[in-house]
């Protein structure tokens, strides 16, 4: 097999977990992926990495935790308005102290 074709093929059990992930965040909404991982029986990195790919097909967004702002809470469906602008000022006010 050739490294390049090794490199874009997708681990086979990427579309299970990335399901089972989703399937957790519909039932469960605002997990952060600590809680995530443990109820799907897989690591936090493969949460994380799945989370972004389901993020970009807009069909899971994320708030920030209010008891942890390292943390995110998933939640079914694109972002709201109010989400949406909320991160939006949180990056303005980095840009712009």
């Amino acid at each position: 097999m050739a490294i390049s074709n090794h490199i874009f093929k997708p681990h086979p059990s990427a579309y299970t977990n990335r399901n089972k992930i989703l399937d957790t965040i519909l039932n469960h909404p605002g997990q952060n992926a600590e809680e995530i991982a443990a109820a799907v029986g897989v690591t936090y990195g493969t949460v994380h990495k799945q989370t972004l790919i389901l993020i970009s097909l807009g069909l899971v967004h994320s708030e920030p935790d209010p008891s942890n702002s390292k943390m995110k809470r998933y939640f079914a469906g694109p972002p709201t308005p109010k989400t949406f602008n909320a991160k939006k000022e949180r990056s303005r006010r980095k840009r712009f102290p």
